[in-house]
């Protein structure tokens, strides 16, 4: 019923503006002799000048006086539509016939049956630049000379979505499972384009996947997420509210998906009637719990007091307790495997300790666990990186920009890979390519950013 208000009421002020032009009246004789008074004004001005009675720069100063009033008496008198007998009927019959047109119209084209899709919900086309479709190309050429790459078509896959091309992206997934089908990255990959492409809805398919991804790795927290989201979409509430407060139990502190779970508990707690801040208590209560059982029995318990204890001790002494502490974590990675959270807090130790290279293979276990994790990537892109140039730029050789590329494809909306293809591009003798990239990095950053003027003065400098 609202709408069709609304909708009156706009059709009631078109109206309104076509109605108008009816009630105005037609130029008065006495217009017609203002616009006689000024062309006399300029004929007497035109005499004044050849006779010397006035200066050249006076003259053109009076003559662009008149001329402004004569343009303005002209606009006032000049016949309009709705002057003459003809333009009446003309704006009256659209006064009649613009709204049976309307109605008829969205009779046949509307769909009043769809509900209302606000801004936020809608799928805007993607607003991807010549560079990601570059690399996108590139890649696809490398897969056409190697169709054997796992990691190649887990690319793509991910690319192809970025790209607006979900469909494409699965076609790429599916090549990736088919040439690993035990692969935890392949499935996982596929599941979720095909959660995309299914608008949010977890198919059979992908849930057979998810299942399989939670059976080979049990820890994977989008499998367990997705898994509680298909149990919600089948009616069992219940066994979705149990696997995401699981999840959230056990999720690391620093997650930065911790807030998303939570809200999706809140979510589904408040269709089924539960209060959901208990659950999210009672989570919390469990992390508790995990986090206190480790510190007392296993062989990493008691970090914090240790950490303490060798923030206490003289400088050589923490430096050799800190370097233990490392080596023993590498070790009891080495001995079980590891996860890739393991992995990338050994590498990250490493670089404090000042040792890229082990943290760069440290980095690159995690990567062979995550491949299509970017903040995994980033680390061990990072580590790839060599000494300043001249401009204090540091030195991305192939290996380091063929990790920012990747990076880039999977992450297209994040500004530090294309900040470090710039820096490749003017390393290369490319200006113009970093300029473009760097260009998409301002574009990425909001306006506060405190890097935009570095940025934008390294664009000057290359002409940009």
């Amino acid at each position: 019923m609202s709408l069709i208000l609304a909708a009156a009421l706009l059709t009631a002020c078109a109206l309104a503006a076509l109605a108008l032009p009816l009630f105005r009246r037609p130029p008065s004789r006495g217009e017609g002799n203002e616009l006689a008074l000024y062309r006399a004004q300029l004929a007497e001005l035109e005499r004044d000048l050849a006779r010397g009675l006035v200066a050249v720069e006076e003259a053109a100063a009076a003559r662009r006086e008149i001329e402004r009033r004569l343009l303005r008496a002209a606009a006032r008198s000049a016949p309009t539509l709705a002057t003459t007998r003809s333009g009446r009927l003309l704006l009256a019959a659209s006064l009649a016939l613009v709204p049976l047109l309307a109605v008829a119209l969205y009779a046949r084209l509307g769909s009043p049956h769809l509900p209302d899709q606000p801004l936020a919900a809608r799928a805007l086309p993607p607003q991807q630049g010549p560079d990601l479709r570059e690399m996108v190309a590139r890649l696809e050429r490398r897969l056409e000379a190697e169709p054997n790459a796992l990691d190649g078509w887990l690319l793509l896959a991910r690319a192809k979505a970025a790209l607006g091309d979900p469909l494409g992206g699965v076609a790429a997934a599916r090549r990736a499972l088919a040439l690993a089908p035990d692969s935890v990255a392949a499935a996982l990959a596929l599941a979720e384009l095909l959660i995309q492409t299914g608008g949010g809805t977890v198919s059979p398919e992908a849930r057979a996947l998810l299942e399989r991804v939670r059976a080979n790795d049990p820890r994977e927290p989008r499998a367990a997420y997705y898994l509680g989201l298909a149990a919600l979409q089948s009616g069992d509430r219940e066994r979705a509210l149990a696997i995401w407060e699981t999840l959230l139990a056990e999720a690391p502190p620093d997650a930065p998906w911790r807030a998303s779970v939570a809200e999706a508990i809140r979510a589904a707690a408040r269709e089924a009637g539960i209060e959901a801040e208990n659950m999210l208590a009672r989570a919390a209560e469990r992390a508790r719990a995990r986090r206190t059982e480790a510190g007392s029995g296993s062989p990493e318990g008691g970090v914090s007091e240790r950490a303490r204890a060798i923030a206490a001790l003289p400088p050589e002494e923490r430096a050799a307790a800190i370097r233990g502490m490392v080596e023993g974590l590498e070790a009891r990675l080495e001995a079980t495997g590891g996860d890739a959270e393991g992995w990338v807090r050994l590498g990250r130790a490493r670089l404090v300790l000042g040792e890229p290279e082990k943290a760069r293979a440290a980095f690159a276990k995690a990567l062979a666990l995550r491949p299509d994790d970017p903040a995994v990537l980033s680390d061990y892109a990072g580590t790839l990186l060599g000494p300043p140039d001249g401009a204090g730029l540091p030195a991305v050789g192939a290996e380091a920009r063929a990790a920012y590329e990747k990076l880039a494809l999977l992450v297209p909306h994040d500004p530090e890979p294309w900040w470090y293809l710039g820096i490749a591009a003017l390393q290369a003798g490319r200006p113009e390519e970093a300029r473009r990239h760097w260009r998409r990095v301002l574009a990425l950053l909001p306006d506060s950013h405190p890097d935009r003027p570095a940025i934008e003065e390294k664009l000057r400098a290359i002409g940009g």
